[in-house]
């Protein structure tokens, strides 16, 4: 009713040769809403692509020039590590002057967003009710980090100067690890490691950039797309019952390959013989190795317990493929007997072993 009533005044305006000033303050007001309504959208897409140093360039100047990038980065990843977003729901738009308790600052032209963030994690799905702070500079909308001194102070001294080497931005120590032995592995290569965006749990359907993942359909896949590794939260706990925790780590592990394999450019849907990449049986017998490799530098830091390597084994030999299944099967992994060589190959030989240099 307001839009259509400032349209109709709009329009009287025109034929009287001018513009009322209430019609015209609500207009700017109105374009001013959508504007933010798409800043907003657009700070919740990039959280949800991990494409947090380009979420850190929509800051308000003000904000970049006191808060790190190596701060905002480092606190999106631990934030998003194990969590999927479904959906943003702005619930309400209140314009008018804010201070940012950070530096004392004071801004007119001020617009505070209360949305609901429904995202999914450790298989389940949570509401979450927040207020993202946003000013306007020039014709653009930037976010603000951090509503008080001590939250920034506290995740400054948490993120800046960290050896990436020894701190890992993924919150399960399990996870962590692994990705630690990756970090270290490519620092001693001399190359650069991205890591995976995220280790997301699922007990529903849930979007992926892969596309919709279905509990029964993929237990635990890597997405190469969105660079996420998933997981349905009662696999994880049926294999952990039944073979050991270590099983369970072995899988992640399995997965992590594949997304080094990615990183490598290693796999392709063809057969190696026109395109030089790995085949789908070689690309999965080749993360079953890199999983031993990783459970062999596991063992020498003294990380491992007693059985954990027999879970493991247990494990490929169980996952094997079911008799005459073809090498040429799209979902080919290899037989158990396969599966339980290349992981007892990668543990020890390393990653040289597995056929794969960095």
């Amino acid at each position: 009713m307001r839009r259509a009533l400032a349209l109709t005044l709009l329009l009287i305006a025109l034929v009287a040769g001018g513009v009322p000033v209430g019609v015209g303050a609500a207009l700017a007001r109105d374009a001013d809403e959508a504007a933010v309504e798409r800043a907003t959208y657009k700070v919740f897409r990039l959280q949800l692509k991990g494409l947090f140093d380009v979420l850190y360039d929509r800051l308000h100047p003000d904000a970049r020039a006191v808060v790190a990038e190596d701060v905002v980065v480092g606190w999106h990843r631990i934030e998003f590590a194990n969590k999927r977003t479904n959906d943003l729901i702005i619930d309400d738009i209140d314009f008018g002057e804010w201070t940012w308790e950070v530096t004392g600052e004071t801004y007119a032209d001020a617009a505070a967003v209360a949305y609901t963030h429904v995202y999914w994690t450790d298989g389940a799905t949570v509401e979450e009710e927040g207020v993202l702070r946003l000013v306007k500079h020039g014709k653009e909308w930037g976010w603000f980090f951090g509503e008080t001194k001590e939250f920034l102070d506290e995740q400054t001294a948490r993120f800046t100067d960290i050896d990436p080497l020894t701190v890992s931005p993924f919150a399960n120590q399990l996870d962590a690890d692994i990705d630690l032995f990756w970090a270290r592995a490519f620092d001693a290569a001399g190359r650069d490691y991205p890591r995976p965006e995220g280790i997301v749990g699922f007990d529903g359907p849930i979007a992926t950039d892969c596309g919709t993942a279905y509990p029964g359909d993929a237990p635990a896949f890597y997405c190469p797309f969105d660079e996420t590794i998933y997981y349905e939260i009662g696999f994880r706990d049926e294999i952990t019952a039944d073979m050991g925790d270590f099983s369970w780590v072995s899988i992640v592990a399995h997965e992590w390959g594949h997304h080094v394999q990615d990183t490598l450019k290693l796999r392709a849907l063809q057969r190696s013989a026109k395109t030089g990449a790995l085949t789908v049986k070689e690309s999965e017998l080749q993360a079953d190795c890199l999983a031993g490799a990783y459970s062999q530098d596991a063992e020498i830091r003294g990380w491992l317990d007693p059985g954990d390597l027999d879970e493991a084994n247990s494990l490929f030999e169980y996952a094997g493929d079911p008799p005459g299944t073809s090498a040429d099967d799209m979902g080919a992994h290899g037989n158990g007997k396969e599966r339980r060589r290349a992981f007892t190959k990668g543990y020890g030989g390393g990653i040289a072993a597995c056929d794969l240099e960095l």
